[in-house]
């Protein structure tokens, strides 16, 4: 289910870390999360996130938003699945 818009701002609001940086990639590139799971910092070039998505294997060039470059740049986390 969605998110309200409120909620979307309580979030952002109050996450850190590499939860927040997820959330950003999910947000601003529209991938599922397994495939945001599987992006690297290194596949950045030139204003694009490469991505080759977990369902049918395709390759895409993304445009990676000065927004979103800024969130991953500043918190660097590793983005892992969360346990529990």
């Amino acid at each position: 289910m969605p998110w309200e818009p409120d909620q979307m701002q309580t979030y952002e609001e109050k996450a850190t870390g590499s939860s927040l940086t997820a959330y950003m990639l999910a947000l601003y590139t529209g991938q599922r999360e397994s495939d945001v799971l599987r992006m690297r910092r290194d596949a950045i070039d030139v204003g694009a996130l490469e991505v080759v998505q977990d369902k049918g294997g395709a390759k895409l060039w993304i445009q990676f938003t000065l927004f979103c470059r800024s969130t991953w740049t500043v918190s660097r986390p590793r983005i892992t699945r969360s346990k529990g």
